[in-house]
């Protein structure tokens, strides 16, 4: 089976367990719990060094559902350009904290499908979805993962991926949460960023994918995460969800002091 080693480890997160676990644990400790009186069912996560957003990140993952089987990881595409979602199945992701398996049982419905690619470099090279994996296994016990690159921002892709990908959830007994890796506003400077982001902070929590779209198409808002975010909005209401609560903002002038050139991280949970 093929092992998809843990390329950034050492560099995006620490590369030894303890380290690992030190790093992950110290972001917890800073989190605000709020209460979503419904079962999780997805979340929205950034993708930076953990020293930069592993506390935004932590506020996600310390309300997913700990009784999640299989998380489906939706992460943009930072290196390739590709008119579809690429996964790689059978295979096991490796980091420091172990291996975790993929979800196998997908595949049957993805198989040859044309908006989906099976190319292990694309995988390879991306960072967005690896670094969600050490946070899952921290919050969860026994589970398998999903990721899906998403190489375009195209919406009618995005809608005909999410809708491949509930043909598969709605076959499968498992407990299922959707992860949705993104980050904001880029280098700008402090409280543009800010102006920015609460701009699309408001526009997510409307949980319109077609607004959202909108507004980030016209470029009044931003985020790397167009496509996990579009793609998991729909996903997450065919399967029954219906609002999203806004849990942690902040960006990287607030973990490093430097305000002349930020990014924004923000979490959320779909209930």
């Amino acid at each position: 089976m093929y092992v998809r080693n843990a390329e950034f480890a050492g560099s995006f997160y620490p590369g030894t367990k303890d380290d690992l676990l030190k790093s992950i644990e110290s972001s917890f400790s800073r989190v605000k719990k709020i209460e979503t009186g419904k079962r999780v069912m997805g979340i929205i996560s950034p993708h930076a060094g953990y020293v930069y957003s592993g506390i935004t990140a932590a506020h996600g993952y310390s309300v997913i559902d700990p009784e999640t089987e299989t998380a489906i990881i939706l992460a943009p595409s930072h290196k390739a350009n590709f008119n579809c979602g690429n996964y790689i199945a059978p295979a096991i992701y490796e980091t420091p904290l172990g291996n975790v398996k993929t979800e196998d049982s997908f595949v049957d419905y993805l198989k040859g499908s044309s908006v989906f690619s099976e190319i292990r470099r694309i995988d390879e090279l991306e960072h967005s979805h690896e670094v969600q994996i050490p946070f899952l296994q921290y919050a969860l016990k026994d589970f398998t993962v999903f990721p899906v690159i998403l190489g375009t921002n195209n919406i009618k892709t995005l809608r005909e991926i999410a809708e491949k990908l509930y043909e598969a959830v709605s076959k499968s007994s498992k407990k299922i949460s959707v992860i949705m890796s993104a980050d904001l506003s880029h280098f700008h400077t402090y409280d543009k960023a800010e102006k920015i982001d609460s701009l699309f902070i408001k526009c997510a929590e409307s949980f319109d994918e077609c607004e959202l779209d909108n507004l980030l198409s016209s470029g009044k808002i931003e985020s790397c995460g167009h496509a996990s975010i579009v793609c998991g909005f729909i996903l997450l209401k065919l399967m029954g969800a219906e609002k999203l609560i806004s849990l942690n903002y902040m960006n990287s002038g607030d973990r490093t002091g430097d305000k002349s050139r930020v990014v924004g991280y923000y979490s959320a949970a779909v209930v």
